[in-house]
Formats: C-alpha cells, sequence, structure tokens
C-alpha cells in the first residue's frame, strides 16, 4: 500500500522525534536514579561518621571506666568522659532515629545505663568491663560499615571505606591489647590463658594490618607506614611481642 507524500513526510519527521523523546525520558530516569543513589550514599557516608564518632568516645568511656574499677582513675575523669560520649550518642539519635527507631537496641547502646551503673559501684569486674566495652565498639564499627553501589566512579571511595573499616577493628584490637597488659601490670598475676588472650588478640590486628597494606590506596598505606615509623609505635609494638614471646609482663 502506498502511502501519500504528505503522510511519508509526517512519518519521517514524527518517528525520529518519537525515538528521541523516548530515549530523552530513558536517560532522564538513569540520571534520576544516580542523584538518588548518590543521595542516599551521602546519607549512609554521614550516618557511618556519626557512628564512628561514637566508636571513638566509647574507646575513651572504656579506658576511664577499667581505670574506675581498678581505682587508678577519678570519678570526675569518667563523667566528664561520659559527658562527650552522650553528646556523641544524642547526635546518633537525631540523625538515625526517625528512619530507624530499633538502632539503640541492635547497636547495644541500650544497655549502656545499666552497665554504668554497675560500674559506678565497682560491682562489674575490671575484665568484664573490658570485654562490654570492646563487643560494643565492635558492634558499632559493624554498623558504620558502609558499602557503595557497583559504580566504578565510586570504586576508590569504596576502596577508602573499607581502609577506615579496617583501622577501627583494628585500633578496638590494639586498645584490648594495651587494656589487658596495663592491667596485668597493675595486678601483678598472669595466668597462661591470659597470655593467650593477647597473642589471639595481636593475631587478629596482625591478619587486619595485613589486609590493609594490602588492599588500601596507595595514600592510605603511606600514611599508616608513616605512623608505623613513630617512636611510640616501635616502643608499644615491641613491648606487645616481647610479651607474647617470654610469656612474661615486663614491668
Amino acid at each position: 500500500m502506498q502511502l501519500p507524500l504528505p503522510r511519508k513526510l509526517m512519518l519521517i519527521a514524527v518517528i525520529p522525534l518519537i525515538c528521541l523523546v523516548y530515549f530523552g525520558i530513558q536517560v532522564f530516569n538513569k540520571q534520576s536514579s544516580d542523584i538518588d543513589t548518590i543521595d542516599s550514599l551521602v546519607q549512609k557516608i554521614t550516618n557511618s561518621s556519626t557512628i564512628m564518632k561514637v566508636a571513638d568516645e566509647i574507646h575513651m568511656d572504656r579506658r576511664n571506666s577499667v581505670n574506675y574499677v581498678l581505682q587508678t582513675g577519678s570519678l570526675n575523669e569518667l563523667l566528664t568522659q561520659r559527658a562527650k560520649t552522650d553528646m556523641a550518642i544524642d547526635a546518633v539519635g537525631s540523625s538515625l532515629l526517625a528512619g530507624d527507631p530499633h538502632f539503640f537496641q541492635y547497636s547495644l547502646l541500650n544497655t549502656l545505663p545499666q552497665k554504668r551503673k554497675d560500674i559506678d559501684n565497682r560491682s562489674m569486674p575490671q575484665r568484664e568491663v573490658l570485654d562490654y566495652y570492646s563487643n560494643l565498639i565492635f558492634r558499632l564499627n559493624d554498623l558504620s560499615n558502609t558499602n557503595t553501589p557497583d559504580i566504578p566512579v565510586l570504586k576508590v571511595l569504596q576502596q577508602d571505606l573499607n581502609a577506615q573499616y579496617l583501622l577501627a577493628q583494628m585500633s578496638a584490637y590494639r586498645g584490648m591489647t594495651r587494656m589487658d597488659i596495663y592491667y596485668f601490670m597493675l595486678k601483678k598475676e598472669v595466668w597462661p590463658e591470659d597470655f593467650a588472650r593477647i597473642e589471639n588478640n595481636n593475631d587478629m590486628y596482625n591478619s587486619m594490618r595485613a589486609e590493609l597494606i594490602d588492599k588500601a590506596s596507595p595514600a592510605v598505606v603511606k600514611d599508616f607506614r608513616k605512623m608505623e615509623e613513630s617512636n611510640e609505635h616501635h616502643i608499644t609494638e615491641d613491648f606487645i611481642r616481647n610479651t607474647i614471646r617470654t610469656r612474661k609482663i615486663d614491668t
């Protein structure tokens, strides 16, 4: 069937236009989806930073709580640190609870008030205090871990986020080791299982260090190695290695 020339001309003009509109809509939808993905990612990273701030303050809370239970720290120091921790927790509440009302429950933060009462009454042994806070730190680190969408341009960002998570875990394990050694030095009594605990935590630290060196960006690795060159780091690492090797706490 032969189409009249005017209809042919109309189809020649209209069909490309329809295709152009269709592909324009597709591009717009894709761009809108990418924008929504990036907005969601920015929110996740913001939440991650807020949770990491709580974990940082919990580290200090752990130290002051252990010192208080051991009667080597003051109540004023403990309360001052708790105020800082509570400010960080309040920031989490304002940014996360609107969309996730159960966050405090599965982050273990809902258990903190009762544990603080036990610490204040010194009814919680040092080891329990250390283990409780360490579990809380590990849980917060897990909740702060963020995965980016599988978009090539975000691969570098994901690499840095993974490095941040590893560093947080390494800090938690090294903190446990140092607090254990400090406690053993004070009580001047160490059992074989105590040295095994120090060695196991040190092994976890070293395994994560190896992963960091292998997978982190060159810039992160460079900064980390520079930190390892400090005199303070060498003293700490040498002391831990010597403790594990000799099975003695050198006082």
